[in-house]
């Protein structure tokens, strides 16, 4: 019964020290009367010598009164300790309160004020340690012992223990600390309220963290419809099977007889992808193939260009990007087993030479309808498109984008062209207005585009 009465016992309100010196075990009335015994007794130590001096000197009937100072000398030092030691209390309750405060304020400026504290405090006890001259035997002085730098310390790393009283971080109101209690942004505790409305908005943040965009779900389906992979209501099987492929491309040993088309999509969707690669090229390489589409050539070496002009010698399309790495003994080949080219895009073929494509554009000659070149920068001079002009008269298609050694006898050479329909020039070199004006003459009644 003893027990359940002292377990119902109500108790008054308390300090955030004092729970914080209860939790550890540290007593105030402890630690008073530690420091007014070692006042007494470095006193004690310090005027024994000249009491008994005091006493050889002065006749016996003088003891008396000297008894009496000291019992008075006694009681104002120990009533000015008390008064010491209250405000010193009063001070840690006050620091306490205001360092609450300013971990809600923010907890990097908290930390900064804490620290410059600890700094304070400890030159404090370095100078009370040089001056005050009633240090004991263990190097203790009244300046350099503080109860409020030691609670300051601890109450750094511990967190408090259930049961007792912590303010919000968040809505800065009294609670009672439970073991459920969660941290708040700062580091401290925060209410079963306020706790609540934290998890509802981390839940919503992973929410809206597994979310895409809309913007980039916009630009993904419109690139999925470019490549062909969108279609309304369920996915078809030859739509489900191009992914398949496309996904397992390194396991993929061959297309089997897959129709053109579908080898060009192939292409692009591999081409997008940057996984076309002397490995993979065989996939879209087949002799009764009369088109060579491969969008994103970068990999590709010299061989490699060779092997796709022996394995598809009927190939009248020839369509290839980035071609970093194709040179004349790739061209050689080509005019050579290739004897059905009717169209050719190349791209960033740089390493051919002008005197191989003059040879070429020779060879070809009338069989050549159509010509796409760009980002030529060492190559391709007006010799060469006027050997174009002169040799293929049956050119219906031409585009020269970026070419950078084209100029105005260039696009002198383009207007003799007779069949001449889609024209697309996007040159580096000045150009006159009177070249320009030709071109049109001769060639804009019969244009297309």
């Amino acid at each position: 019964m003893s027990g359940r009465r002292n377990g119902n016992r109500i108790r008054g309100p308390q300090s955030a020290l004092t729970d914080f010196l209860a939790a550890n075990n540290i007593s105030a009335a402890q630690i008073r009367d530690d420091h007014e015994r070692r006042q007494r007794e470095a006193r004690n130590n310090g005027e024994g010598p000249s009491t008994a001096a005091g006493a050889a000197a002065t006749p016996a009937t003088g003891e008396d009164g000297a008894d009496e100072d000291v019992v008075e000398i006694d009681e104002e030092e120990e009533e000015r300790a008390r008064v010491e030691s209250k405000k010193r209390k009063w001070k840690g309750e006050v620091e306490a309160l205001e360092k609450i405060k300013k971990a809600k304020a923010g907890k990097g400026k908290g930390k900064e004020e804490k620290g410059r504290g600890k700094g304070k405090g400890k030159t404090k006890g370095k100078k009370g340690k040089k001056g005050d001259p009633d240090d004991d035997d263990d190097g203790d002085s009244d300046d350099d012992f503080d109860p409020d730098d030691l609670s300051r310390d601890m109450y750094k790393k511990s967190r408090p223990l259930p049961g007792q009283f912590e303010h919000c971080e968040i809505c800065s109101k009294r609670f009672t600390v439970t073991p459920y209690n969660i941290e708040g942004p700062d580091g401290g505790l925060v209410c079963t309220p306020c706790g609540k409305e934290l998890k509802k908005d981390v839940k919503a943040e992973k929410k809206s963290a597994g979310k895409q965009p809309q913007g980039r779900k916009r630009r993904k389906l419109e690139s999925d419809r470019l490549d062909g992979l969108v279609n309304r209501g369920a996915k078809s099987l030859q739509q489900m099977c191009i992914e398949t492929v496309a996904k397992h491309h390194d396991d993929v040993e061959e297309l089997g007889d897959m129709p053109a088309p579908l080898v060009q999509r192939l292409s692009q969707i591999f081409s997008k992808q940057r996984v076309l690669k002397p490995k993979t090229l065989p996939l879209f390489l087949r002799p009764d193939l009369q088109s060579v589409v491969l969008h994103d050539a970068a990999y590709l070496e010299a061989d490699d260009y060779k092997q796709i002009f022996a394995v598809v010698p009927n190939v009248q399309k020839l369509v290839l990007g980035n071609t970093c790495q194709m040179k004349d003994e790739a061209m050689e080949y080509m005019l050579e087993r290739c004897s059905k080219l009717k169209h050719v895009q190349l791209y960033a073929s740089n390493l051919v030479s002008t005197e191989m494509w003059e040879k070429c554009f020779t060879v070809m000659g009338g069989r050549l309808e159509s010509l796409a070149l760009k980002w030529l920068d060492n190559a391709l001079e007006d010799e060469s498109v006027e050997v174009m002009a002169r040799e293929c008269r049956n050119i219906r298609r031409l585009k020269f984008k970026l070419c950078r050694r084209l100029g105005e006898r260039a696009v002198a050479a383009i207007a003799t062209l007779p069949k001449l329909q889609h024209l697309s020039l996007q040159l580096s070199r000045d150009v006159s207005n009177e070249a320009l004006i030709s071109l049109i003459e001769q060639r804009g009644p019969k244009l297309l585009t």
